[in-house]
């Protein structure tokens, strides 16, 4: 005896592998341990046991699962922001479970929760340093980013020291201006920077430290500061000239010192000034000579006197 079979006439949907997975329910990574439920349950009861924190961030560290990582970090430093340090746990983590593009976001995060800590944007830089290792837009990026953020920061001299001597390495025509921005912070240690600056300056040949360029605008601008000093000193010695021709005049005869003074220069400066002092030390001279011939008249008056007596 033969049975049909009904055919059916729509077929099935595939079964999508990912499908079966989600349905399951979550997965390893998403289930926390019992130790873990422990610390949990402390920290939901009171958020602000900050020890409690501390154990449960150890705890998912050394167990290794990605989203209670990410879970557990999450939510501390949403309460505790400014602890620099677990931000660079977070990011090392990140880098270590994920890829150096997660720990790039997780740096991120932290620089814009605390721009003012010199320590997490160090952490930043060397992170950028070992990564993009070679690309010198990337790195000079982050260096401006850090001295951006914290640059007039007391403590933020090892920053600024650190980008002088990548720039020394890479391009030494930035390492001027970046002093000239360096130097002008008030940081810890200025004086020894400074003395730096100064050797550098002493070892380093003019043409490595400007370009061409620099050297014409130097020159164009020194050029026009000296002949704006001239106009003015031209203008000043005509005002002073003409103020002092208002003025009544006590001795016609001579003309007047100040004027005299004003447009002397050189040897003829030198040879006015050699006349003065004579002309000083001539008039002591006769001063002393007739207090002299005045004491020695009185003195014969006075043996005069007593001869007379006597």
């Amino acid at each position: 005896e033969v049975v049909e079979v009904e055919v059916p006439q729509n077929k099935p949907d595939m079964i999508v592998l990912d499908d079966i997975n989600d349905d399951d329910g979550p997965g390893p990574d998403e289930i926390p341990t019992a130790e873990e439920k422990g610390f949990w349950k402390a920290v939901e009861d009171n958020p602000n046991d900050f020890a409690s924190w501390t154990y449960l961030l150890q705890v998912v560290e050394k167990n290794g699962k990605l989203k209670q990582i990410q879970k557990a970090f999450s939510s501390f430093l949403a309460l505790y922001p400014y602890c620099y340090g677990y931000w660079k746990k977070y990011a090392d983590q990140m880098k270590k479970l994920l890829s150096n593009d997660a720990a790039y976001e997780v740096y991120n995060e932290a620089v814009v929760a605390i721009p003012l800590s010199v320590d997490l944007w160090t952490y930043f830089i060397h992170f950028i340093a070992e990564w993009k290792e070679g690309d010198e837009n990337e790195i000079r990026t982050i260096y401006q980013r850090a001295v951006a953020a914290c640059g007039q920061d007391y403590r933020s001299d090892k920053i600024w020291e650190a980008f002088v001597e990548w720039e020394k390495q890479t391009d030494q025509y930035r390492v001027l201006k970046l002093y000239k921005q360096f130097l002008g912070c008030i940081i810890q240690r200025h004086q020894y920077h400074f003395d730096k600056f100064r050797e550098w300056i002493f070892f380093t040949p003019v043409k490595d430290m400007v370009n061409m360029e620099d050297i014409k605008e130097l020159l164009t601008r020194h050029k026009a500061e000296a002949e704006r000093r001239r106009i003015e000193t031209e203008q000043k010695i005509k005002e002073e000239a003409e103020r002092a021709g208002r003025q009544p005049r006590r001795n016609a005869g001579r003309p007047l010192k100040l004027k005299g003074y004003l447009q002397l220069t050189g040897s003829k400066m030198w040879r006015w000034r050699r006349r003065q002092r004579n002309r000083r030390r001539r008039r002591n001279q006769g001063r002393r000579r007739r207090r002299r011939r005045g004491l020695l008249k009185l003195r014969k008056s006075l043996k005069s006197v007593i001869t007379e007596f006597t």
